[in-house]
């Protein structure tokens, strides 16, 4: 009885993200969000309107661990970082 409970459950599981998600189309609106940053100052998702915002993300800990176990070579990969600090 246990294992057709947890096979039933593991189904559901594996079927509801796909239902959950939804496909981007271009000029969908972003939902709304905030942040603040280290002197108190709000940023919104107002403070952008009319401009082009990308936001990337890397985990410094998983390129590390990827240089380390070889699936990124110095030869074929290097980071660099760049930012604007005077708009900030």
């Amino acid at each position: 009885m246990n294992k057709v409970i947890y096979s039933m459950i593991s189904v559901v599981l594996l079927l509801m993200p796909p239902a959950l998600a939804y496909e981007l189309k271009v000029g969908m609106k972003a939902s709304d969000w905030s942040f603040e940053d280290s002197k108190k100052n709000i940023f919104a998702m107002a403070n952008w309107a009319g401009k082009v915002l990308l936001v990337n993300y890397v985990d410094p800990d998983i390129m590390k661990k990827a240089k380390d176990e070889g699936r990124l070579k110095d030869e074929t990969y290097r980071g660099i970082g760049i930012a604007d600090c005077a708009a900030t």
